[in-house]
């Protein structure tokens, strides 16, 4: 079925969580999947193909998705590494799920189940979730370790190894056992606004991963290209949603601020 709309050539922020959140919101109201295009709204069954995406009986071109979100009842693909323990968050909104193998004062390691063993800059990363989804009950504040039981530690990170953290605190050097260990946080702040030329498509899994890079499709799955992780194949019911960099797309964080008034019209 297609809804008839007006051309989406807009979608804001750097990270576009908003846009995600109102894929998943979208998924209470249609029983298959759902997507969008420049021309209109789709929704039915989702399958891929080396041209695109069928959905129902309507062939899409993937050049034409802007968004996709794939059917919520479909049970998720899980990756090779299991149990999940931690996930890294980095400041461009990806989430890589996996055991954080280690890190120095310049990087972290975090074994994926979808690419494998891969290291990140510290300057990229904007979380270290040891106990994924465990609450925090004070204002989060970056470059400050968060525990459990503890109060916060501020500092920068030393080491990180299988069973302990290094952190330059104001107390000077300190050893903590990784048990207990709740959260880093390096830096909460999203990164810059990329240009045209290096803006990537986003795919969110259904085991909680979400990934940007270059999506190439296949019948079934989706080849995936990531500028550090290297390549993966994804099968389609692994994939969650896709959010798609198009040339009819404009990131509005990128373009500049003006302020303009106008008369308040009442309902």
């Amino acid at each position: 079925m297609c809804t008839s709309r007006l051309p989406l050539i807009a979608i804001s922020a750097t990270r576009r969580w908003s846009l995600a959140v109102a894929l998943m919101l979208i998924a209470t109201s249609v029983r298959a999947g759902t997507v969008e295009t420049v021309a209109g709204r789709f929704d039915g069954p989702i399958s891929f193909h080396a041209d695109g995406v069928k959905v129902g009986e309507k062939q899409v071109a993937i050049a034409d998705v802007l968004y996709l979100y794939a059917d919520p009842a479909k049970k998720a693909a899980t990756s090779k590494a299991q149990p999940i323990a931690s996930l890294v968050r980095l400041r461009t909104g990806e989430v890589w799920i996996g055991p954080i193998a280690g890190a120095t004062s310049k990087e972290v390691e975090v074994t994926s189940g979808w690419f494998g063993k891969k290291a990140f800059s510290l300057k990229a990363v904007s979380v270290l979730d040891f106990i994924p989804h465990e609450p925090i009950t004070v204002a989060e504040k970056r470059k400050t370790l968060y525990r459990k039981p503890g109060r916060p530690l501020p500092g920068t990170i030393v080491w990180i190894d299988k069973k302990s953290m290094g952190l330059d605190s104001p107390l000077g050097t300190v050893t903590l056992k990784r048990t207990g260990l709740v959260r880093y946080v390096m830096d909460n702040k999203p990164a810059p606004a990329v240009t045209d030329e290096k803006a990537q498509d986003e795919v969110g899994l259904a085991d909680g991963n979400v990934f940007r890079g270059q999506i190439e499709m296949k019948d079934g799955e989706i080849i995936f290209t990531h500028p550090v992780g290297g390549r993966a194949t994804f099968p389609a019911k692994s994939v969650r949603y896709i959010i798609r960099h198009t040339p009819t797309m404009v990131e509005l964080s990128s373009l500049p601020h003006e302020t303009i008034e106008a008369e308040h019209v009442g309902l």
